[in-house]
Formats: C-alpha cells, sequence, structure tokens
C-alpha cells in the first residue's frame, strides 16, 4: 500500500536504511557458527532490514528450558564471532 502512495505521488521510492526494520537476532538455541551467521546477515539485507539487536537469552547458564549459549557470552570465541559479524555488517551497511 505505501508502495502505490508512493507512486501515484511521484515521490521516489527508495527508503532510508535507517528507517528499516529493527528486528531482535537471537544468538541463542544453537551453537553460533560463523558461516550461518554471515548468512543470516545476508538475509536481513535481502529483506531490506538495515538495523538488528542482537539479544542472548541464556547467556551462562540454561534459563528458561534452554540450554547454555554456545560459546558463552563474552567468551573469547563469542568476541571472535562478534567482530567477524561486526565487520561483515559495515560492508552492508548494516548498523547492529
Amino acid at each position: 500500500m505505501i508502495e502505490e502512495l508512493l507512486r501515484s505521488s511521484g515521490r521516489p521510492m527508495a527508503v532510508d536504511p535507517r528507517y528499516s526494520p529493527n528486528p531482535i537476532w537471537w544468538w541463542s538455541g544453537a551453537r553460533l557458527e560463523k558461516e550461518v551467521l554471515l548468512r543470516q546477515l545476508e538475509r536481513f539485507v535481502e529483506g531490506g532490514v538495515f538495523n538488528v539487536i542482537i539479544l542472548n537469552l541464556a547467556a551462562r547458564a540454561p534459563i528458561h528450558g534452554k540450554d547454555a549459549d554456545d560459546p558463552p557470552l563474552f567468551s573469547a570465541a563469542w568476541w571472535d564471532l562478534f567482530r567477524d559479524v561486526c565487520a561483515a555488517a559495515g560492508c552492508f551497511d548494516l548498523v547492529l
């Protein structure tokens, strides 16, 4: 509907990425793997999402029936993944 309104008004169709949806990206529930995370980043961008919040549910111990995150939040392995994801996000102009 918004696209129809923009077309009929003669306004440009481009939407500023700063105003894209801002979903929560859960980093819990399965072992974090770099290739999977990078593919998920690509899927966000393909879907027009350029703002994402990373959230861990079970950072260091089981909670709410979920196993502890793997790797644990803020461990050396977690920071390595986080840095890699941040670098890739910058290539996509995606804000974490």
